[in-house]
């Protein structure tokens, strides 16, 4: 069983805001932000966002990492589109997500223009990293404009990665970094990234430290590192990849 009737009054409270005079539904939202999210998130559902002012300091919150989570809510419930070009840094590092955080994390990066995703520690899983490219198109005429992902310490496996090498593959003009460590993604999937990264003269870091690999891992990583010219740093600290894999990665160099 479960009850609705919290979220009934939150939606009706919602309303009530909306017939106010626009002054006083500002005062009001600025409390509410912090004490009363499920509220205000509501509201900018049923209102969209009409008042430019709610708008602008909307974005200025996404800022914050104390408040992205709920700025992020409620661009996604007014399906909000970018007040300017500027390029925005999402950090939400060591912030516990839901799998409908991170749906409104994909829907924010379908439109806005970001050059860092920071969601190390998020504890996601694979169901959270399937929300996160819902919005995500496969056309390259969409493609993102990321240039650092940190997705380390997430709780993903191979199947959490498979849906994340949608943001690697559409960010492949600019993605300069990937950290991917700390998530038991294993041979297979390394073997996948190794394979997209052979053609990609951009990116410069690559992290898949403790990433639960062996040695087939590390030679998949020494044959990206003799046609690859553009990686400088990769980081495999904690691997089970013994000497026959170090010598892999050693030869590729």
């Amino acid at each position: 069983f479960s009850f609705a009737h919290l979220t009934i009054q939150e939606f009706l409270a919602s309303v009530y805001i909306c017939l106010l005079p626009q002054q006083e539904q500002q005062r009001l939202l600025n409390e509410y932000f912090k004490a009363y999210p499920n509220v205000f998130t509501f509201l900018c559902g049923v209102t969209g966002l009409r008042h430019v002012e709610m708008y602008e300091s909307i974005h200025l919150k996404l800022t914050s990492r104390d408040d992205v989570v709920v700025a992020l809510k409620c661009i996604f419930e007014a399906k909000c589109k970018p007040l300017s070009a500027a390029f925005f840094t999402l950090d939400m590092s060591h912030k516990t997500v839901l799998a409908y955080d991170c749906l409104c994390v994909s829907y924010f990066l379908s439109c806005y223009p970001v050059s860092q995703l920071e969601m190390s520690g998020c504890d996601m899983g694979d169901k959270g990293a399937d929300m996160l490219v819902k919005h995500i198109s496969n056309e390259v005429t969409s493609s993102l404009l990321l240039e650092l992902v940190n997705l380390s310490g997430n709780d993903l496996t191979a199947v959490g990665m498979e849906h994340v090498m949608k943001i690697v593959r559409t960010s492949s003009a600019t993605l300069r970094e990937l950290d991917v460590s700390y998530n038991e993604i294993g041979d297979g999937m390394v073997s996948v990234i190794t394979e997209h990264l052979q053609h990609n003269n951009v990116l410069t870091k690559l992290n898949v430290g403790y990433c639960g690999l062996s040695v087939r891992g590390a030679s998949c990583l020494g044959e990206l590192l003799k046609v690859n010219n553009s990686l400088k740093e990769l980081e495999m600290s904690d691997n089970q990849i013994g000497d026959e894999g170090v010598l892999s990665v050693c030869e590729g160099l």
